[in-house]
């Protein structure tokens, strides 16, 4: 890999001074003279590439208004899309998501297919980072590759769903992108699986690959005038935290931080994460959560949610490293439900990385067939040996899918049962923690001390916020300890007067506190008992109707719709998957 830049690149290089010359001396011709059109889309490329997303966004603005003011379609959703990509790396997903979705529209009606495939492969981009919803990210990367041929980016937008999932085996997809970089002198899909790849390297501990990865990536970075060069050195950061030079990794996070703020802040909450813990290594809590609480808000303010279960875990184990373990349980509540989130979202991936993987192959098929076909059109024999091949290599792959998706079911299957064991882990752990927060209110804090000075003096603290949260908590307890949603004629009025309040209020406690609406929430709980009673052998031979009534659900449509997005199999499926595993 490390002498591909000097090998590979010429052509790369001609053209991109070629455009700085050419935009030089068009610049000097004439002081009033206005770029082409078609040289402003280059230049938007160009700096895209480059990965200044500052004059990224500048340049397709310019290229907006121009193409609206020439009535030009074709241009107005190259711009939108170039706009869009800025946007969400600079933080404002909210604007790169309109443009990116204009992009499409006008892909669609114009019928480009080549923009329509970069549009929706920026929306898989969107889609992970920001919703972290990797289900519905695959499935704009699928579409993408239906466009046309995109092997560079579907193969690091897949490298990058990995790094957010924290699973090393997406490292062959950044080899993957590296080499397609290689083979068609596209640097940015090579400088992009560098980086990939040194972060992959840092997941598994390889603290050797790392810093191999980053020397290759900083040439490119110098040669060619990338501007993220910032991001390197966060990971250089990391590699010294792992090495235990913390005082060494602090000092590069506080050097990259305003430029990390300034011009990329997609990376700031993973940065002050990273110094975070580094002050949890040092001892320094009280610090750590500081810069934690400014990561939390940093996600926030990018509307990027991948982050946030680790920052919350750290924030708990802080906090429960000083003795307040009363302060650590609200944490570590949002931490597992985050973690429960992700994991629901994990089994929808490994179904739709199968399907992902079977299309890649169907469509290799496709273009080795349509070669072939040009090739030998008026030899009979060759074209039929293939269709034979073709034929059998169908059959193979229908069989092999068919095993694939047994494996699969069953290991969904033993994914829930984890979860249902860790459930009740994490459960008896916050009893514990409540138990031993209230024996320490009890024989520590004076009994005339009322504990609402203490939330008084908690940044941010109101008084809604506390009627919600103990509104919330005794729905809690009820759910929880009365099973009040096994009853399927529960209806909203009914939990309003057992809790003596009115929908706003009931609808704002369950949204505050959970993320979810009031339905969302009654049926998280019916779908909960449910998956547990399939998830018993010793109830295998109990009808599904009527364990779905016992949980209260009084719609079978209901159940089955619900198990299905949630587990990825349907209830049947899943009770045949759990027999066969004995």
């Amino acid at each position: 890999m490390s002498n591909f830049v000097e090998r590979r690149n010429c052509i790369m290089k001609f053209r991109l001074t070629l455009l700085m010359i050419l935009t030089i001396c068009m610049g000097g011709w004439c002081e009033n003279t206005e770029l082409n059109i078609g040289e402003l889309r280059q230049m938007c490329s160009y700096s895209l590439k480059k990965r200044d997303f500052h004059k990224t966004r500048e340049l397709a603005s310019s290229l907006r208004e121009r193409s609206i003011r020439d009535r030009n379609d074709r241009m107005l959703g190259n711009a939108d899309f170039y706009l869009g990509s800025a946007e969400l790396f600079l933080g404002d997903s909210e604007a790169g998501l309109y443009h990116l979705n204009e992009a499409r529209d006008i892909a669609e009606k114009t019928n480009n297919d080549t923009l329509l495939g970069k549009a929706l492969n920026c929306l898989g981009i969107y889609e992970a980072n920001v919703n972290s919803n990797y289900y519905l990210a695959q499935h704009y990367l699928l579409q993408s590759l239906e466009c046309y041929d995109m092997e560079g980016s579907a193969s690091t937008n897949l490298a990058q769903i990995a790094l957010l999932q924290n699973d090393t085996s997406g490292m062959h997809y950044a080899r993957r992108a590296y080499e397609y970089g290689v083979k068609s002198n596209e640097i940015h899909y090579s400088y992009s699986a560098l980086i990939a790849l040194a972060e992959f390297a840092i997941m598994k501990g390889d603290l050797e690959a790392a810093p191999s990865y980053l020397e290759q990536s900083k040439k490119i970075a110098a040669e060619y005038g990338y501007e993220d060069t910032a991001h390197i050195k966060f990971l250089e950061a990391k590699v010294l935290a792992l090495s235990g030079e913390i005082v060494e990794s602090n000092s590069i996070i506080n050097e990259i931080r305003p430029t990390i703020e300034s011009k990329f802040p997609i990376y700031l909450p993973d940065l002050l994460y990273l110094m975070g813990d580094n002050y949890n290594k040092e001892g320094k809590y009280t610090e750590s959560n500081a810069i934690l609480t400014e990561a939390v808000r940093a996600a926030e303010s990018n509307s990027s949610t991948t982050s946030l279960g680790k920052i919350y875990r750290l924030i708990a184990d802080n906090y429960s490293a000083m003795g307040l373990d009363n302060r650590a349980i609200p944490y570590m509540r949002q931490a597992f439900d985050f973690s429960e989130m992700i994991g629901q979202t994990d089994r929808q991936r490994m179904i739709n990385e199968r399907k992902l993987t079977l299309d890649v192959i169907h469509q290799e098929q496709k273009r080795q067939l349509a070669e072939e076909k040009a090739r030998y059109t008026s030899r009979l024999s060759i074209f039929l040996g293939l269709l034979l091949l073709l034929a059998t290599t169908t059959i193979i792959i229908v069989i092999t899918n068919l095993r694939r998706r047994n494996r699969l079911y069953r290991h969904i299957v033993q994914q829930n049962l984890e979860m249902l064991d860790n459930e009740e882990k994490y459960k008896a752990r916050i009893r514990d923690l409540e138990s031993l927060s209230s024996r320490m209110v009890e024989n520590v804090i004076p009994a005339d001390t009322p504990d609402e000075e203490e939330k008084k003096e908690t940044p941010g603290y109101t008084m809604a916020e506390e009627k919600s949260k103990r509104l919330f908590d005794v729905l809690q307890t009820l759910m929880e300890e009365e099973h009040l949603y096994r009853n399927p004629q529960l209806t909203r009025d009914t939990v309003m007067e057992m809790l003596k309040t009115n929908s706003t209020y009931l609808a704002q406690a369950i949204k505050d506190n959970s993320g979810m609406n009031y339905s969302q929430y009654i049926n998280s709980f019916r779908m909960r008992e449910a998956l547990k009673a399939l998830s018993d052998r010793t109830r295998i031979e109990v009808p599904i109707k009527d364990i779905a009534v016992e949980a209260g659900f009084n719609s079978l449509t209901t159940f089955y719709k619900l198990f299905q997005q949630v587990t990825g199999i349907s209830p049947a499926a899943y009770r045949r998957s759990l027999a066969s595993m004995g």
